[in-house]
């Protein structure tokens, strides 16, 4: 059997963490939060080599549930916000850009 291409022997703490989260909001179906994982090794000189991603786990959201709520409302508020930031700067792009259009003298006939 061939030897791993440039393998090393490492001394050092391998764990998961999620890095990268999915909300599925389905209209009329039950929302559910995805935590894709993937596996960190951190070297004994503190060097840290993140993976591709490994698994993931999926909690359905529980109306009944108040921390589920809670975070369903808070995750609503941030949309919010962050559509509101999106369309206030789409307004001002396009308001620059009319501004600019207008003061641009037209080409020569």
């Amino acid at each position: 059997m061939p030897e791993n291409y440039q393998a090393t022997q490492i001394v050092g703490e391998k764990y998961k963490r999620a890095s990268l989260v999915t909300i599925d909001n389905p209209l009329g179906g039950q929302p559910r939060i995805t935590f894709h994982e993937a596996d960190v090794v951190v070297a004994a000189d503190g060097t840290s080599v993140i993976s591709s991603l490994s698994d993931s786990c999926t909690l359905y959201f529980d109306a009944e549930n108040p921390l589920h709520t809670e975070i369903y409302q808070k995750l609503n508020e941030v949309y919010v916000v962050a559509r509101e930031a999106r369309d206030a700067q789409r307004l001002a792009d396009q308001a620059a850009f009319e501004e600019r259009m207008a003061s641009t003298p037209p080409p020569p006939s």
